[in-house]
């Protein structure tokens, strides 16, 4: 059984290996298959039952239900815990049961299922491994909105400043912003907003779509206001804008649809000022904007990317900017003949073509919802364009 000391290990965990596998041997030829594979989530998403009892939340992130479909047919599974800042490793045995849709499952936030774990065995090894890490440090550090603007009418930014006047770090374009919003239960609702404008060290801008069962982007919208104080952790992420020497010898091309247009706006802010602080331009490379919305009442920052337009075509260098309205039948065909617009049709691999002459001469960054990312970079990837080329963020519905 668990001690006292491997409960709380467990309760601060953010992460867990597991594995499942199954035999069977009831038909002519035999069929069986393992899996080892990840979970994880924030620090006490595993909870402790008692002794011999835990039980973790599945996420929307899994589509693929290996780890699921073999504890179906094998309820047997392995779990390691691993304490990467002492080298440490705890395992667990037992046996799984899985919850798919009881009442319960609706009061673990995001849980799309419940598994709970039987424990049979506990093994405990010290210094098991050979490497240990440092755990980083990242102090929560209260924000000020000092401005909150209705882009759309789903898309509202939040402007936000050091509450106590100091400098911020910089982000990265494409990253986004870690915010945890204090609930009665005395525990944080975590979320992450990409930052929507240029880096700087002065203020961030998040701009965060109203999700119908979305709690905390209800309470943004319609709970906090100028001068209220938010608490975030410094900027994240990987998918970040590349403008070294050799990526511009390519194209940029910004593909998004829907909120996915936030980290597409913070990287043209970047592209534009890297080019007004270089001398005028002489380069063929082109900025492709390509971005799809519902309709015009959804289709955010179009004044903000026009804007932009302007000051890159200033240096002389290329840009085209194009809007896919999805949900319209009609509307006007250009906007004063800088930006093009097409109504009743998606972003696809055939407009793709139409746009970007030369597929494998540039560097995508996607972002959107799962449908649309998969048929980009399906088509991206079907095409020839080599896989570091293609640089994605997932938004919206798995």
């Amino acid at each position: 059984q668990l001690s006292s000391e491997q409960k709380k290990f467990i309760e601060t965990a953010d992460t867990f290996f597991i594995a499942s596998g199954y035999r069977d041997e009831k038909h002519d030829r035999q069929h069986f298959g393992m899996d080892a594979s990840h979970r994880g989530g924030e620090p006490g998403f595993v909870h402790v039952l008692g002794d011999k009892s835990i039980m973790f939340p599945d996420y929307s992130g899994n589509n693929h239900f290996n780890t699921l479909g073999n504890l179906v047919m094998d309820p047997r599974v392995g779990i390691t815990f691993v304490d990467f800042e002492e080298g440490n490793l705890l395992q667990l045995t037992g046996r799984a049961v899985i919850d798919w849709d009881s009442d319960k499952v609706a009061t673990v936030p995001d849980a799309k299922r419940l598994i709970y774990i039987d424990i049979e065995e506990v093994v405990q090894v010290t210094n098991a491994l050979p490497i240990v890490w440092a755990k980083e440090i990242d102090p929560v550090k209260a924000l000020q909105v000092v401005s909150k603007v209705e882009e759309s009418s789903e898309i509202t930014s939040f402007y936000l400043q050091d509450a106590e006047g100091g400098n911020l770090v910089p982000h990265k374009a494409g990253q986004h912003l870690p915010i945890e919003i204090p609930l009665s239960s005395g525990s944080y609702a975590k979320r992450t907003y990409t930052l929507s404008h240029i880096p700087n060290s002065k203020f961030y801008r998040i701009s965060v779509k109203r999700e119908p069962h979305g709690f905390v982007s209800k309470y943004l919208h319609d709970g906090i206001e100028e001068g209220d104080l938010i608490p975030a952790r410094s900027p994240q992420g990987d998918f970040v804008l590349d403008l070294s020497a050799n990526a511009q010898q390519k194209d940029i091309v910004l593909l998004s649809a829907g909120v996915g247009i936030t980290p597409m706006l913070s990287m043209l802010h970047s592209i534009t000022n890297t080019l007004t602080a270089a001398p005028k331009s002489d380069t063929t490379q082109t900025i492709h904007f390509i971005h799809g919305a519902r309709n015009t009442a959804t289709h955010a920052f179009a004044v903000e990317v026009e804007k932009l337009r302007t000051r890159i075509a200033a240096t002389g260098a290329k840009i085209t900017v194009s809007y896919f309205f999805s949900g319209m039948s009609t509307g006007p065909v250009e906007d004063k003949g800088h930006s093009v617009r097409q109504y009743g049709t998606r972003v696809s691999g055939e407009i793709i073509n139409r746009i970007v002459p030369e597929l494998d001469n540039a560097n995508y960054y996607i972002c959107g919802p799962s449908k649309f990312m998969g048929d980009v970079m399906g088509h991206l990837e079907g095409s020839g364009v080599p896989q570091g080329q293609i640089h994605f963020e997932t938004f919206g519905p798995k």
